[in-house]
């Protein structure tokens, strides 16, 4: 939630002497995808323009307070099957521009005109963040011409719409994938719903008789390579525009040393969790004793976003 996101940024900036901060990129990547079955965006130019005119940058900065990582395919740096873009599909409102002209998408009155080229709607379910990233690139949008609405339903309903078609975009993120063959359950021309999470109605016999080929390679090395060739194809296809990788954070008071994040979110270094003996020692017996309780407290408070926000002493002593 924006709350959280905000919270963590006021103690990295401002309360570094009492807790560490912890960033880490995690397993989670956020898209806007298309639906191919509509008209508009069964133009790959059209796909491509849409990629190039979304500064991302921007909404990371100024949506998410940075928290996040841009994205040019489904999994990030670090993961053994991350496909490194090396022409990725950067903000350039003049190549997409051009783009929608060759589309046959002309803008009917130039920039500054009311008309569109082309109109469309983005689906999200009620979450803030994502209503307001859809509404950020609606906007981002209407600077090449293309008059975009954003249309908001109840998660149910959104996952409903997903699966029956009823959609023309659409944004959300994969998250939790542990190995390459997520690729086969989204981009497989088989996967599409209820067999899968091919949503988009995505079709590429190459890609199709890629990763068929990878899931059952034994050899983790060339999976790698078959999943790597799968991505360049998908990466030009433009089925997605990947926009970012969640950035996963974790604040712990400076009384406690030995937390560590993971990318896929897991809490399995809370038992090697131990006390910081040489800030303690500053503080007195009465303080450490109410140090020790209020601790556990925080740990819970932690974990629900609620983070507490006052400190008596150095290590965190009877904080609320």
């Amino acid at each position: 939630p924006s709350h959280d996101r905000i919270k963590v940024v006021e103690f990295k900036n401002k309360r570094s002497g009492d807790f560490d901060v912890q960033l880490r990129t995690t397993d989670s990547t956020a898209f806007l995808a298309f639906n191919m079955k509509q008209k508009l965006f069964q133009d790959v130019r059209v796909r491509r323009a849409i990629a190039l005119a979304i500064n991302r940058e921007e909404i990371l900065k100024f949506t998410l307070q940075g928290m996040g990582q841009e994205a040019d395919s489904m999994f990030p740096p670090g993961n053994p099957f991350h496909y490194r873009n090396d022409n990725p599909l950067s903000h350039n409102l003049k190549e997409a521009e051009n783009l929608l002209d060759a589309a046959g998408l002309k803008d009917p009155d130039g920039n500054k005109g009311p008309q569109a080229r082309a109109s469309f709607r983005i689906k999200v379910p009620l979450n803030r963040e994502r209503v307001a990233v859809a509404k950020a690139i609606a906007g981002q949008l209407k600077r090449v011409g293309l008059k975009v609405s954003v249309e908001v339903v109840e998660f149910n309903t959104f996952l409903k719409h997903l699966n029956d078609g009823n959609v023309q975009t659409w944004i959300a993120p994969w998250t939790g994938y542990k190995d390459g063959d997520h690729l086969h359950f989204v981009f497989h021309s088989k996967r599409v719903p209820p067999l899968g999470g091919n949503r988009g109605n995505y079709k590429n016999a190459v890609v199709d008789d890629l990763l068929d080929r990878a899931k059952t390679e034994p050899n983790l090395e060339v999976r790698k390579a078959i999943y790597q060739r799968a991505q360049s194809i998908i990466a030009a296809d433009v089925p997605y525009v990947f926009l970012w990788h969640r950035m996963g954070h974790v604040v712990t008071n400076k009384s406690w040393l030995g937390f560590k994040i993971f990318p896929d979110g897991r809490y399995s270094s809370l038992t090697q969790m131990r006390k910081n003996e040489s800030l303690i020692a500053h503080c007195n017996f009465l303080s450490r004793a109410i140090f020790i309780y209020f601790i556990c407290s925080c740990l819970d408070c932690f974990f629900s976003s609620e983070i507490a926000s006052r400190q008596s002493c150095r290590c965190g002593a009877g904080n609320r």
